[in-house]
């Protein structure tokens, strides 16, 4: 029996149980439910930043958005070249989040509305301007301030610019 403990020692003990493995009164110790708390916090907390670090800012929210009010507008302008329909562009003076037009042949509403993404507010007295198809003119033009945050002092990150000749920009705000 001697020769057979030199020649397998590993397998000697296999039925003993390794002093790493028994826990506190010889039972098989496991994780506690303050250790799995605790795992999970942490992993949580990593997640959270990993999200938040990958999301877009505010000002990037809403750039994009005005870009998205920049193509509808296009179109509406696209929309009454096309089909030689009058409409009036209404816009606000505070900021708000929605550009309507409103079509004179069939006296309907097409709203844009950012959803709080973005505000539009317009300097000046004016908070409509009318469009004519035999001149392809917007009368009068008007310049919309592009912000993030919709009280009256934020600062402008783009302006939404449409001339009267019916051309749309979105311009830098220096």
């Amino acid at each position: 029996m001697a020769d057979l403990k030199v020649v397998l020692p590993i397998f000697w003990d296999i039925g003993r149980k390794s002093p790493l493995s028994v826990g506190r009164c010889g039972r098989h110790s496991g994780f506690t439910l303050v250790e799995l708390l605790v795992v999970f916090a942490v992993v949580g907390i990593l997640a959270a930043t990993l999200t938040l670090s990958f999301r877009p800012s505010k000002d990037a929210v809403a750039i994009a958005e005005a870009e998205r009010a920049k193509r509808w507008l296009e179109r509406v302008f696209y929309v009454a070249v096309k089909e030689g329909r009058f409409f009036e562009l209404k816009y606000s003076t505070i900021p708000s989040n929605w550009i309507t037009v409103h079509w004179f042949d069939t006296n309907e509403d097409e709203t844009f509305e950012s959803g709080g993404r973005c505000y539009f507010k317009a300097d000046g007295g004016s908070y409509k301007s009318s469009y004519s198809p035999v001149w392809h003119t917007l009368t009068p033009a008007v310049t919309l301030k592009i912000t993030a945050d919709g009280q009256n002092k934020a600062r402008a990150l783009k302006y939404l610019v449409i001339s009267g000749k019916c051309l749309i920009t979105l311009r830098d705000n220096s």
